[in-house]
Order: structure tokens, then C-alpha cells, then sequence
């Protein structure tokens, strides 16, 4: 099963972002795959495939991870491109927290659950929300997209609080992939008790 490792974002936050990706849809139409709304999700750890007899531990492993982390005030804001505004990839919002509370629990869930997958992560933990992927574009169309993306602004589109974080399921479809949530660890600021 494809595994990753994510934080909800809040409804209201991800209508905000559709939002934004109509208006640079307008201004740059066919150049992005864009990821549908109930899809987007900011990603802690990606692990790629992980053995069915596996979860379980994987649960655990990650349910001590997350022990002791008070829920998360985020905010959404920064629209960004990787690996660059002129030679953009990939479309992105930046999430940012107050001090360093998210990106110290990316390291925990990142070296705890790191074992359990097939995929080895092995870029810095940047968080943000995909907006939308490039796909084959001409110079011209790039240079469009790039320009709309550096008119538009997305200061911040808002905050939220993440109470829990999730193991979630991939399945790769022909409409694309759909993801489903196959386990949720509160984020309580008490130590849990690792289960199984």
C-alpha cells in the first residue's frame, strides 16, 4: 500500500485555495494540473509502499512520534513554485507555524516512521500545499504562467489549528489518485500509549 504521512487542512482554507487556482487557471488556462481540493493536504512524510503486515507497527511507531505535540496554530499563506518562479514545476502555498513546533514534528515523524516505507526522503522538509503540477508547456505559456503567479497575490490566506495528524492510503486511479485516512493521531500534548 502507498503510505504517506499528512495534516488536514481546514475546510474553509482549502476553498481559499481553490479559489486561487481558478484565478491563475484564468490567466494561464492548460498549462497546470491542478489538485482537486478535497486532495490537498500538507504532507509530513512520504513513505511509498509499505508491507499490509507493516501498519500496524507503523501506527505505533508513529503514535509515539506525535506524543507530547500540542495541536498546531498554521497559517497559510506564500504562494511559491518549485524550483523556481521562472522555471516553475510545481505550484505551491507555504504553511508556516510560530516557532519551531512543525518542523519539529516533521523530524520526529520523519525518523520514526522512516524504516517502514520504500521511499528514503531525502530533501529538507519544506511545508506547503500543492496547488498544481506543470505539464508540457512552451516557453511562451511558461513565461505567462510565471507572470501571473508573480502578479498574484496570497499574502495569507488564513489560519488554522491541526488537532491530529494522519496515516493515510494512496491508490492510484485513472481519475487520479484517492486517498483515504487509515489511522489519526490526536495532537493532545500527552504522551500516548503505543497501541498493539
Amino acid at each position: 500500500m502507498r503510505a504517506f504521512i499528512a495534516v488536514k487542512i481546514a475546510p474553509a482554507l482549502l476553498d481559499a485555495a481553490s479559489a486561487l487556482q481558478s484565478r491563475l487557471e484564468s490567466q494561464c488556462a492548460g498549462v497546470v494540473h491542478w489538485s482537486k481540493p478535497d486532495q490537498m493536504h500538507l504532507t509530513l512524510c512520504f513513505l511509498g509502499d509499505v508491507a499490509a503486515e507493516k501498519i500496524g507497527p507503523l501506527e505505533s511507531a508513529l503514535r509515539s512520534a506525535c506524543g507530547g505535540t500540542r495541536p498546531l496554530a498554521l497559517r497559510l499563506e506564500r504562494l511559491g513554485c518549485f524550483p523556481n518562479v521562472n522555471r516553475p514545476k510545481v505550484i505551491w502555498l507555504g504553511v508556516n507555524s510560530a516557532g519551531e513546533a512543525l518542523q519539529s514534528l516533521a523530524q520526529r515523524v520523519r525518523q520514526a516512521t522512516q524504516s517502514f516505507g520504500e521511499h528514503q526522503e531525502d530533501r529538507s522538509f519544506q511545508a506547503h500545499l500543492t496547488l498544481g503540477r506543470i505539464r508540457q508547456a512552451r516557453p511562451r505559456e511558461l513565461d505567462k504562467l510565471s507572470a501571473a503567479i508573480a502578479n498574484t497575490a496570497a499574502s495569507s490566506l488564513g489560519e488554522w489549528t491541526a488537532n491530529s495528524v494522519e496515516l493515510m492510503g494512496s491508490e492510484l486511479l485513472p481519475s487520479g489518485a484517492r486517498h483515504t485516512v487509515l489511522a489519526s493521531m490526536p495532537l493532545s500534548g500527552e504522551w500516548l500509549v503505543a497501541s498493539g
